[in-house]
């Protein structure tokens, strides 16, 4: 009913657990506390443990002090089939919770779940979320449920270090409203995983992507080596839906594994950075309603049988966006309605009208900057559809069976193709005055 009280619980043996602590009538209130963690163990009998933390006031922590072998702070441990469920609720500013570690060792284990709400305030902090689902492997047989985690922030500056599920058929809604959050990594690993992530506001992720790298990614948000502010995936079947509302955000995706999927993202809002990186077989990207400016946004996929789209809304402009495929059966999509979008510096070589060597066919495979679509393959596909004025393009394949379409409405557009390989097909449709165009096949 105070400020500066500190609680703590062990609860272990069999039998039902259940567990509630309410600090929210004060400030620096402590649920767990050095050398005295929050322990929820049952071992040998199939029933679950809750837990209920409430905390209202400012500077209150949960999950201190140390467990053996599971770092420190708070722990939920089931070896015989039910899961178990923690909510943790704070409110107001300069809140943190340590660690939160959540294992189910059963392969016929019901579902655990967690809810963490940091809201009201700025300057709250999560250190880490574990989540490990031991026994099932494929999330398919019959009460084979991974876990599940709802983490909420609202406010200014706060922080999401570490949330991490390993194993099969778990999902991860993140949610941060306000502005200067951010979230270092999030990450899953196993089958059939979902990450919803849904960012709201203005300055957040880290500040900057590196600049400069391989792939020719550069300037497009570089997806090679994602830097922090990190959403990743490991794994087969996994699958995400990001939603970025407000300007100068900052973060990378990461998938690696077999058939994941990059579903719906959607970015409102100006000066956002987004890398995407896939590494596997069948990934698909979909990136869409860019109804905004001066968004970066660059797109890798390494493997075969990978799908990338993006389009950008009508009223947008100076977006720029790069895409790199590396394999067999790529199909990239890319269809524009704005101005000025990919149009800084020059497309042709040394003011070249119509570019007659198509900039020395890409530089020596080396591709260019603008637009840049490269795909270094066989049997890939490159459409790219542009409504919009000032834009310039450059697209590369290298392989054989490639085919590119590109089509441009609006003036001074400029497009290169250069196609390096057997039955390769291109058609450049263009609208308006002021256009160049070069293929090389």
């Amino acid at each position: 009913m105070a400020d500066g009280n500190e609680a703590w619980l062990v609860q272990e043996g069999n039998g039902f657990h259940s567990g509630s602590i309410d600090q929210s009538a004060g400030s620096d209130n402590d649920a767990g506390a050095d050398g005295n963690p929050i322990v929820q163990r049952n071992q040998f009998t199939n029933v679950p443990n809750t837990l209920n933390i409430v905390q209202s006031g400012s500077n209150n922590s949960v999950g201190l002090g140390p467990i053996v072998n599971r770092g420190s702070g708070f722990y939920q441990f089931n070896q015989s089939g039910a899961g178990s469920d923690a909510v943790v609720t704070q409110a107001d500013s300069g809140n943190s919770i340590g660690t939160i570690y959540q294992f189910n060792k059963t392969a016929t284990a019901t579902r655990t779940s967690l809810s963490v709400t940091q809201s009201g305030g700025d300057d709250n902090t999560i250190t880490e979320i574990t989540q490990i689902r031991d026994g099932s492997t494929d999330g398919t047989a019959p009460g084979r449920l991974g876990h599940s985690a709802t983490i909420l922030q609202s406010g200014g500056s706060n922080l999401i270090a570490k949330a991490r599920q390993t194993g099969a058929d778990q999902d991860m809604d993140l949610e941060q409203s306000g502005n200067g959050n951010v979230i270092l990594n999030a990450s899953q690993s196993g089958a059939s995983n979902e990450m919803f992530v849904d960012l709201v506001g203005n300055l957040n992720g880290t500040e900057n992507f590196e600049l400069t790298g391989p792939n020719n990614a550069g300037e497009f948000a570089r997806a090679v080596g994602i830097p922090h502010s990190e959403l990743t995936q490991a794994g087969t079947g996994n699958f995400m839906d990001v939603m970025i509302t407000g300007n100068e955000n900052r973060y990378g995706i990461a998938q690696s594994g077999d058939s994941n999927s990059v579903g719906q993202i959607t970015v409102t809002g100006s000066k956002n950075d987004l890398a995407i990186k896939q590494d596997g077989i069948g990934n698909i990207v979909s990136v869409s309603d860019i109804a905004s400016s001066l968004n970066k946004i660059g797109i890798t996929q390494l493997q075969d049988g990978n799908i990338a789209d993006v389009e950008v809304a009508a009223g947008s402009g100076g977006n720029k966006f790069g895409i790199y495929q590396d394999g067999f059966g790529n199909n990239t999509y890319v269809d524009i309605s704005g101005g000025g979008n990919n149009g800084a510096g020059i497309l042709f070589g040394a003011g070249s009208a119509l570019a007659p060597t198509v900039d020395a066919v890409a530089t020596a495979f080396g591709g260019w900057q603008l637009g840049m679509v490269k795909q270094l393959g066989s049997s890939n596909d490159a459409d790219v559809l542009v409504d919009g004025s000032d834009n310039k393009f450059g697209i590369l394949q290298d392989g054989a069976s490639n085919e590119s379409l590109t089509s441009q409405t609006g003036t001074a557009h400029q497009v290169a193709v250069a196609q390096v390989g057997s039955f390769n097909v291109s058609s450049v449709m263009q609208s308006a005055s002021g256009n160049a165009a070069g293929v090389m096949q």
